[in-house]
């Protein structure tokens, strides 16, 4: 099939997933640091104008990130990391003298895109695509970026460093002002496991942009539980702004607490999903995330995580955005934002976010959280040799294979996934 045909993507759909495990073969549904203390109760688009925001959460807002590095001598390095690393932040120095200068992008074939991974470079990818706007803020650059990026590769071409991006669906090259010198020396002080790509494995049918690593890495199991106990339930009602001692509550039959103070509602059930519903003629503190009457992409992200991480006050910031939608239509936005640990997604068995805004007029309109509670067990994921997966995701031609942890209720493993 042409690989041109087979990277195309459509965004209004929901991304399949395939869970290949030890036990078994999971198909589900996606629209899409080193401390193990995970968090107990946790909670593209083009962006508009972007403004400087004042005590942004921007700056601590990380992904999960796969890094590939070629230094020229026909191997490549590999490391599944966050942002927060060390190695990663290396990268980014580079980054942020090339969105300081701005950039202009030229489209691409994906087969230019493709050539460019020879060169001695450095290659990072997004489980999705995010703004650039926010990337830019989380270096501390306000940005009027509109683009959208998955896919971003530094390399050396020519005595001079070529940047090219893609949104997961279009490519694109920009020229930079960096020196060779600058990006060779980054790349030398990266570590890694070897590794290839699809495109350069014969007669393989997956997505070309897979990395495969040569040695599968080893990673932890946890155990999974209900963050959200019978106990609990009037501070999150505080949280909500719903009054903790009302008497418009019930439980209905399946065990779900219900609150009614009109217009606004709040469903807490016995597995920990939250869900509010409210108004934009009443916001609680902290649910109206702008003063401005339109505010900025990056104000709506900044103010969503500002509130993710009040409810999740007493753990660490294992949180990333894996999806902003701007609805020009009604002028409201919705944001995602899925868990992380040890630089992997954390994906629940359904494909549902951790936690899901809608937002209209600066307000948060509906709220939808998935509070979990994660502690490490004593065995260690177990994941299925690359062969086999290969094997079983062979039906799913196009498709890229990639590393997750997967809740599937009780427990949270590192499974390979068709996204």
């Amino acid at each position: 099939m042409d690989k041109n045909k087979r990277l195309r993507r459509d965004r209004l759909q929901n991304l399949v997933i395939l869970v290949l495990s030890i036990s078994a073969v999971y198909l589900f549904f996606l629209t899409g640091s080193l401390d193990m203390e995970l968090p107990e109760i946790s909670l593209s688009s083009p962006a508009m104008e972007e403004t400087p925001t004042s005590a942004s959460l921007l700056q601590e807002l990380n992904w999960p990130v796969t890094l590939v590095i070629h230094d020229g001598s026909g191997e490549r390095r590999y490391r599944q990391l966050s942002t927060s690393e060390s190695d990663f932040t290396s990268v980014e120095g580079l980054w942020e003298d090339l969105f300081r200068d701005g950039f202009t992008s030229l489209a691409i074939p994906y087969e230019r895109f493709e050539s460019a991974l020879a060169l001695p470079g450095i290659y990072v990818s997004f489980p999705s695509p995010i703004p650039l706007c926010i990337l830019s803020e989380r270096l501390g650059l306000p940005s009027t970026n509109e683009a959208v990026v998955q896919h971003l590769l530094l390399v050396t071409e020519d005595e001079a460093v070529s940047f090219y991006h893609s949104d997961g669906e279009h490519f694109f090259l920009s020229h930079t002002s960096l020196k060779a010198s600058e990006l060779t020396a980054t790349a030398g002080m990266i570590s890694g496991s070897r590794c290839s790509f699809a495109f350069e494995q014969k007669d393989s049918i997956l997505h070309p942009l897979t990395v495969l690593p040569d040695e599968l890495p080893q990673y932890s199991q946890f155990s999974a539980v209900s963050a959200v106990q019978p106990a609990n339930t009037d501070s999150l009602l505080t949280f909500f702004g719903f009054n903790a001692h009302t008497t418009n509550r019930y439980v209905d039959s399946s065990g779900t607490e219900v609150i009614v103070e009109s217009p606004r509602k709040l469903s807490i059930t016995p597995s920990g999903h939250i869900t509010y519903l409210g108004s934009t003629s009443y916001a609680p503190e902290g649910f109206s995330l702008s003063k401005h009457p339109s505010p900025t992409l990056s104000e709506l992200v900044d103010g969503a995580y500002n509130l993710l991480m009040q409810l999740c006050e007493d753990t660490d910031l294992r949180f990333y955005l894996s999806d902003a939608e701007y609805h020009h239509g009604n002028g409201s936005c919705t944001l995602r934002f899925s868990r992380m640990a040890e630089g992997l997604p954390l994906l629940s068995g359904d494909g549902e976010a951790a936690a899901e805004f809608l937002i209209e007029d600066g307000i948060v309109i509906s709220f939808r959280f998935l509070g979990r509670s994660y502690s490490v067990s004593d065995t260690p994921s177990l994941l299925l040799p690359l062969r086999q997966a290969n094997a079983i995701a062979g039906q799913f031609e196009g498709m890229e294979m990639a590393l997750s942890y997967v809740d599937n209720g009780s427990t949270a493993a590192v499974s390979w996934l068709m996204r």
